[in-house]
């Protein structure tokens, strides 16, 4: 059934609540679905008799850039211009907060006319990921505090579409979807279910899980109980229950509740990586920072600290792993529910051999290809840092090697000087290596960066150390 609204926006509503036209803007991040969205409103309009007049700004689209889409649907449209203008927006459809809140799309909604629909899914801009001093991901009150203040904050809906939407369906673009059918359902556009329904299968692309998750939209918009446990925070984000060996590793070491979901989350990929060996390793160094930071006083945030930076640099991306990451069932899996059964896969991948000898291009293989050459790759893992590996002898191989080393060595030194009063410095320095991140030439330059501050920090670790 149709739960519409009739409310005081600006559109003009039918007798059964849904609107006879409206102006939806659109708004998210390249490679997510966006377009498709306002293309698959323009399908149902047409099929519903309706004109439809549309603009789509995709910018850096294929880069992860913001999108926008303008739409007016109905019997009577402006003919001057295809663009929503300032305020003139009925419904506002976010399903990038950060891209909702820019000045250019929020100047759009006008207060008593625009209902938004958000999506509270946390997309980290570059600015997030790259730098290690960022504040990280503003709180959503933030960005509801200018939406709200730009439009009707009691009629609009604020809901974790992606987290819902891969817990339902392992997808992230069905979570556009899912919003569409949250708006449908709350009477915000002026087309019917089964023409909606109908452009999703002309569009001919995972027509079944995008149905359901539009279906699945118009379901929480009815009553959201059903849905409680789905979003990140609760189900979602929880680490995986641990496998027999996972829970004996576990057994050795008395960890906090912080710690020990830390250590649920590394200790299966380090066992992937490399074995019960390879995780042992990684425990004894954490074990070795619990144990001094208690003896100190502290409760366990060099011991977190060590086990995300030393799990991160023992779990490196070489080609073995990666051949084993890319045999994972659920990605083909994912790919399937996204793109459909019959999907054309293909890999490009850059080796670091290949680049060290001079191709410097990719090379594209195809998915039966690919999945007899990553089952290969895979089960030849033994030979990582071996004599006899192949792609063992490359700087960049080398260098992820002795960082580990490195890392164990400035493990042994922190706790070796721990005190109460110096938890605080082991700490920080322990975390610096959260700047080594990225591949090639940019991993090589923040490698660099890492050991030059590593080296000023140790200095003044190891001056303090001389005049206790």
């Amino acid at each position: 059934a149709d739960a519409g609204r009739s409310g005081s926006g600006g559109s003009v509503r039918s007798r059964t609540g849904r609107p006879s036209s409206a102006s939806i803007l659109t708004v998210g991040i390249g490679g997510t679905g966006v377009v498709t969205v306002n293309q698959l409103l323009t399908t149902a309009a047409l099929l519903d008799g309706l004109a439809a007049n549309s603009l789509d700004q995709t910018g850096l689209a294929q880069k992860g850039g913001p999108v926008v889409s303008h739409l007016h649907l109905g019997a009577d449209l402006p003919a001057d211009a295809n663009r929503i203008g300032e305020g003139g927006a009925d419904a506002y459809l976010i399903f990038d907060v950060v891209a909702g809140v820019a000045e250019a799309n929020l100047s759009r909604a006008g207060a008593g006319q625009t209902t938004a629909v958000v999506s509270t899914s946390r997309v980290p801009t570059g600015t997030m990921v790259a730098s290690r001093e960022h504040e990280g991901f503003p709180a959503i009150d933030r960005f509801r505090a200018q939406i709200d203040a730009a439009s009707r904050p009691d009629d609009n809906v604020w809901v974790d579409a992606e987290g819902i939407a891969r817990a339902l369906f392992r997808s992230q673009p069905a979570a556009n979807l899912f919003v569409l059918g949250i708006a449908y359902q709350r009477a915000l556009v002026p087309v019917s279910a089964a023409a909606l329904e109908r452009a999703i299968e002309l569009n001919g692309v995972a027509v079944e899980m995008n149905t359901d998750a539009f279906r699945a939209g118009r379901a929480w918009a009815h009553d959201p109980t059903p849905f409680a446990g789905l979003v990140a925070g609760e189900t979602a984000q929880r680490p995986p229950t641990p496998t027999p060996e996972v829970a004996r590793l576990l057994d050795d070491i008395e960890a906090t509740s912080a710690l020990d979901e830390a250590l649920r989350w590394r200790l299966p990929e380090l066992l992937a990586f490399g074995g019960s060996a390879w995780a042992e390793r990684y425990l004894a160094g954490v074990r070795q920072a619990l144990a001094a930071e208690r003896e100190a006083g502290g409760d366990d945030d060099l011991a977190r600290t060590v086990a995300h930076q030393f799990g991160k640099l023992m779990t490196y991306k070489d080609e073995y792993e990666v051949a084993r990451l890319h045999r994972d069932p659920e990605l083909l899996a994912g790919i399937r529910a996204r793109f459909g059964a019959d999907a054309t896969i293909r890999y490009q991948l850059k080796p670091p051999t290949l680049t060290a000898v001079g191709y410097d291009r990719k090379i594209g293989i195809g998915r039966r290809t690919g999945a007899a050459a990553f089952g290969a790759l895979a089960a030849m893992r033994r030979l990582r840092g071996t004599a006899v590996d192949p792609f063992g002898r490359t700087a960049e191989r080398r260098m992820e090697r002795e960082l580990i080393d490195e890392y164990e060595s400035l493990v042994d030194e922190l706790v070796a000087g721990c005190t109460s009063g110096r938890l605080e410095e082991a700490t920080r320095i322990a975390a610096l290596a959260d700047q080594i991140r990225g591949y090639g030439h940019v991993k090589e330059a923040n490698v660099a960066a890492y050991r030059s501050e590593l080296q000023v920090a140790l200095t003044e670790w190891r001056r303090a150390d001389s005049t206790s």
